[in-house]
């Protein structure tokens, strides 16, 4: 097998907070025999590597040395956020936000990528803080801003730092943050041809948004 193996089997045992005994139990195997294994005496079958690495949820390449990564890649499709958990209106938001981020990728400029990531920060922070506050009774730790200045304050920390974005992004420096180097085309065809996964999400949200206002 290899030398990283047996090392691995000992410290996940360990780590599970289980006798040597108890594991060969449940492996179905003699204690004996787990001991070689984790000595290195034996090399394991491919059928045995399989049903370890079962027994301590990791995956068979993590057991070998071959990823840092513990879990198989089935797994943590499994334990990731289903699409369907998220109701249509929240999954293209979301993807709104990130189409921003993305395009905004495009103008070659941290600064500027750095600036609209703050910018959804606050818009979330208000958004967020205005319904925990709908509840008199939860518990104010939670934030530091006044409770009587915040939403001022908020709203004037996104009105300059839409002005920043919008300098930045047409070239200028401004308070020491590097200007984009340039600008990208953008149309709905290019969009769909750069970010297919984006594009349907961020036209719903522009032709809702000019429709409201």
């Amino acid at each position: 097998m290899n030398n990283y193996f047996p090392r691995m089997i000992t410290l996940l045992r360990k780590e599970k907070k289980i006798s040597q005994k108890q594991a060969a139990e449940e492996l179905e195997i003699s204690q004996a025999l787990l001991s070689h294994y984790e000595k290195g005496i034996r090399e394991c079958g491919l059928e045995f590597l399989v049903k370890i690495a079962a027994y301590y949820g990791v995956s068979c390449d993590y057991l070998l040395g071959k990823t840092s990564v513990r879990e198989s890649a089935e797994l943590q499709k499994e334990k990731a956020p289903r699409r369907d958990r998220y109701t249509p209106e929240e999954t293209k938001v979301l993807r709104g936000f990130l189409s921003v981020l993305r395009f905004g990728e495009r103008f070659s400029a941290d600064d500027l990528n750095d600036e609209l990531s703050g910018y959804f920060k606050l818009c979330i922070y208000k958004a967020f803080r205005g319904l925990y506050a709908a509840n008199a009774s939860n518990p104010k730790e939670l934030f530091s801003l006044d409770s009587r200045t915040y939403s001022a304050e908020i709203t004037a920390a996104m009105i300059r730092k839409e002005n920043v974005i919008d300098r930045l992004a047409r070239g200028e420096n401004v308070y020491g943050k590097k200007a984009a180097k340039s600008a990208p085309e953008l149309s709905r065809e290019l969009m769909r041809a750069r970010r297919p996964e984006y594009a349907d999400a961020i036209e719903a949200i522009i032709d809702e948004v000019e429709a409201f206002l």
